[in-house]
């Protein structure tokens, strides 16, 4: 679907400390090859299919650490920029990554 280029430290350092990963750069450089490169991703997801658009992505692997978070935020962020409702839900039951990047903890969670 799309080639998303690695992002360096060096380039996320530069970025406000509240912003300070994937999902922050996206906001903060709109222009850039990665914010580009998940648009194209989202674009190709959304309309890929004849028979209209899809609704519901899920994002897996079958190994830890391969990106699923970052992906999964990135898209939702680039999807809410586009105007269009997000829903992200984190269905890790042993290690909820996306409260971390974000910040927050949720009072509920996915068994509730």
């Amino acid at each position: 679907l799309s080639s998303v280029p690695k992002l360096r430290t060096k380039e996320l350092k530069a970025l406000p400390e509240n912003l300070r990963h994937p999902a922050g750069y996206l906001i903060e450089r709109q222009m850039s090859a990665f914010t580009e490169s998940l648009r194209v991703a989202r674009t190709s997801i959304v309309y890929g299919q004849a028979h209209g658009k899809n609704q519901i992505v899920a994002v897996t692997s079958a190994l830890p650490n391969e990106g699923k978070t970052t992906v999964s935020l990135c898209l939702a962020r680039a999807s809410a920029l586009s105007q269009q409702r997000v829903l992200i839900i984190d269905c890790d039951l042993r290690r909820r990554s996306l409260k971390e990047v974000l910040g927050f903890e949720p009072e509920i969670g996915l068994l509730q």
